[in-house]
């Protein structure tokens, strides 16, 4: 006959197995609490403040990056600036950050679809805007780097031709802009439309 001591410190064992973790020590697995008893680990909110608010468009194309000090927010064609306790530093519309770069006579030139990241590699804040414009089929990639790793600081501005494929131009519009960088590039990725005015319809998706 099975000693029911032994039967108890196999179950034991068996238990102990199935619950313990195999994730390595230093990632965010949690464990299921059916069949551990823990609870799920969450993280907690420990500061909040009002940023933008509603711009009168929807959706509201919102996104944010943060740096050591500094936020740095964008909805639809607004963009701010923040410390880490909510202190405002900027505030400004993109058409008007990205004036320097945009053509003199700014008529009718819409600027929008904001998308922001952090590099933490390099230090610095990279923003990234589309402008349109219907009358002479003008669509550009805006990009906006900072000097450093504060986002109060100097930036610097670029305007890029969405409408060329490589060395061809074409007539369509960029929208639904994306960015992403490595150590030698800053990637863009967009979906082309045509033609300028409605309807539009989709062209292709397309990386700068």
């Amino acid at each position: 006959m099975e000693n029911p001591n032994i039967k108890t410190l196999k179950q034991q064992a068996n238990t102990q197995r199935l619950t313990q973790s195999t994730a390595p020590s230093s990632s965010h697995q949690t464990q299921d609490q059916a069949r551990t008893g823990l609870a799920p680990l969450a993280a907690t909110l420990n500061r909040s403040f009002d940023a933008i608010p509603y711009t009168g468009s929807f959706p509201s194309d919102s996104i944010m990056a943060t740096g050591p000090s500094d936020l740095v927010v964008a909805v639809n064609r607004k963009f701010r600036i923040y410390n880490k306790t909510g202190g405002q530093l900027l505030d400004s519309s993109l058409a008007s950050w990205f004036s320097n770069v945009l053509p003199q006579d700014q008529s009718n030139i819409s600027v929008f679809d904001p998308w922001v990241i952090y590099d933490r590699d390099s230090g610095r804040f990279i923003l990234l805007a589309l402008a349109k414009r219907n009358s002479d089929q003008f669509s550009r990639f805006l990009i906006s780097v900072s000097d450093n790793n504060t986002a109060s600081g100097n930036w610097c501005n670029w305007s890029l031709d969405a409408k060329v494929n490589g060395s061809t131009n074409t007539s369509n519009w960029a929208d639904y802009a994306k960015l992403g960088n490595n150590n030698n590039a800053i990637i863009i990725s967009a979906n082309m439309f045509s033609p300028f005015t409605s309807p539009s319809s989709f062209q292709y998706s397309k990386l700068r």
